[in-house]
């Protein structure tokens, strides 16, 4: 599965590190800074509840 082929509910930002690696986030909010940071077999859309209830009091990244 490549970033190409996946829908999210939220607009993301593509930011190519180095040729062949592409990392893909979110940025919404206003507070401070919160980061969620997804491993291997996960994806964006697992964050959703806990963004929804942080977007009120934090800046988060994801």
């Amino acid at each position: 599965m490549e970033f190409e082929s996946l829908t999210y509910q939220f607009p993301v930002v593509k930011t190519q590190i180095e040729p062949g690696l592409t990392i893909v986030h979110t940025a919404m909010g206003d507070g401070s800074p919160v980061v969620f940071i997804h491993g291997l077999g996960s994806y964006i859309p697992a964050w959703n509840k806990n963004l929804l209830l942080s977007l009120n009091t934090s800046d988060v990244l994801r």
